[in-house]
Order: structure tokens, then sequence, then C-alpha cells
């Protein structure tokens, strides 16, 4: 078998960027901790700005020791980014980090990046949250793609549910 190169995934970046911001959802940096997408079953969505995160705990990572703060804790809603329709290509492109939650209705792909791929810390995915499908009949589907990490936090649910794909292009 042949081995997958992740790294050409990055050349990708710019183009799902150019998509978003033509028919999807594009946003750069939050200035602050990232962005919450919350899905809702109606078909729309939220997208909030992370205010604050739970205090950092600390963990082993797989190679070294770490402390890392990764939770939500406090969130608002952006103006004009309330209850807003799934855009029509599907495509929205987040230049932070972001945590996703609730229930997808429809057909769409979240991005945490920060462009030029390779220049700062790459942006994770947090699944602090259940994300579901409405129905699980293959209209709904969601695809996550997340320039480093796709975690799950320390505080998240106790029973979590993830419907869709993930990526984690350098994690």
């Amino acid at each position: 078998t042949s081995e997958v190169d992740f790294n050409a995934f990055g050349l990708d970046l710019t183009a799902i960027q150019t998509a978003a911001n033509s028919n999807g959802i594009y946003r750069g940096a939050s200035g602050a901790y990232g962005y919450y997408v919350d899905f809702h079953a109606n078909g729309t969505l939220t997208i909030n700005k992370v205010t604050a995160v739970y205090n950092p705990v600390n963990g082993f990572n797989g190679s070294a020791w770490v402390s890392e703060a990764n939770d939500k804790k406090t969130w608002s809603a952006l103006s004009g980014y309330t209850n807003i329709a799934i855009p029509s290509n599907g495509v929205i492109f987040l230049g932070d980090n972001v945590w996703v939650g609730g229930t997808v209705n429809g057909r769409v792909t979240v991005v945490a990046a920060r462009l030029p791929d390779g220049s700062s810390a790459g942006a994770d995915i947090y699944i602090q949250d259940s994300i579901r499908y409405l129905n699980r009949d293959g209209t709904n589907t969601l695809g996550l793609i997340a320039q480093q990490d796709v975690l799950i936090p320390l505080r998240s649910d106790n029973v979590l549910t993830i419907d869709g794909a993930l990526l984690a292009m350098h994690g």
C-alpha cells in the first residue's frame, strides 16, 4: 500500500479559503481564543467568539507532558452570524481555533486554519459538545478539517456523539 502525503493537503487550504470567500463563510483571526460554531436542527448555525477558556490542565500528549487550556468557558455570538443558513457551497473557513457542536441539518465543511500554512501555530478543532446529524440517511454531512489537531477537551459531554469526517492535517 502507498502512503498518503498529508502535506499535499496544505495546498488546498488556500483554495478552500477562496471558496469560503466567494459563496461560503470566511472569518480571519478571532482576536480571542477562537470560534464556536453551534449548528441548529433547523438548518442554521451561529458563529460565536470564544471569550474565555478554563484554566490549563496537565496531560501527556503522546510525546511530552503539556499544560493546555482548550475547554471553552464563555462565548458570545458574532453580530450578523446568529441563526444564519449553512452557506450555499457548504464551506466555512475560520482563521483560528474552532469548537463545534449541535445538530447538523445540511451539507457543510468547517476548516480551522491560519494562513499561510506553516507560518504560525496551526489551528485546532475542538469537539467539546456532541455534533450530530439530524438524520443519518446521507442527506446531512459534516467535514471537519483542522490545520493541526482535532481534539476532545477534558470538559466534554460525558456521552459524546460525533457524526462527520475528521481530518487533522499536521496533527
